[in-house]
């Protein structure tokens, strides 16, 4: 039984080296070399792993590691910001503006940065920020207008919050 088999396997030092899925690619993969359609065959089994485990890999073609996945993703990103859908049928968005108006107390919002900053050089997040924010909430958010409001992330109150604080010094 495939249980059977892989508790077998995992009972070595090694701990778990295969699981039923695990099984059951390789049993679709080996055919008729590890057994007879019905029962697997342990000593062929093992004897088909390692051949897999030992077999030369083809040498990938091209630069590798994470300067070559870079420049592919550099490159797919040039490609893409043409959005031309003559060019890239695939793309299916549009670009809008995240805010059309911005608030207009930009003293309160400028205490707001100065707090959210501090927090994350302390390694306090931003709870202070957000604690400020929540008290001066009407005041702040006064003439701000933005496209998305249910956008903001959990440790926020608003949309308006993420967009208007600036870089963190």
């Amino acid at each position: 039984r495939p249980s059977q088999l892989v508790q077998l396997l995992n009972s070595t030092p090694l701990g778990e080296v295969a699981n039923e899925r695990t099984l059951y690619r390789h049993r679709a993969r080996a055919g008729l070399r590890i057994g007879d359609g019905r029962t697997v065959d342990l000593l062929r089994y093992v004897a088909w792993l390692v051949l897999e485990r030992h077999r030369p890999k083809a040498e990938p073609e091209g630069p590798t590691g994470y300067e070559a996945h870079r420049e592919r993703a550099a490159r797919r990103n040039r490609e893409m910001s043409l959005l031309g859908r003559d060019k890239h049928p695939q793309w299916q968005g549009e670009r809008t503006k995240m805010v059309y108006a911005f608030p207009k107390n930009e003293a309160l919002w400028a205490k707001y940065a100065e707090i959210r900053a501090e927090g994350l050089r302390n390694d306090q997040g931003i709870a202070a920020a957000t604690e400020f924010y929540r008290r001066h909430r009407e005041a702040m958010d006064e003439g701000a207008v933005v496209a998305w409001p249910e956008r903001y992330n959990p440790d926020e109150l608003s949309a308006i919050q993420p967009l208007t604080c600036g870089p963190v010094a």
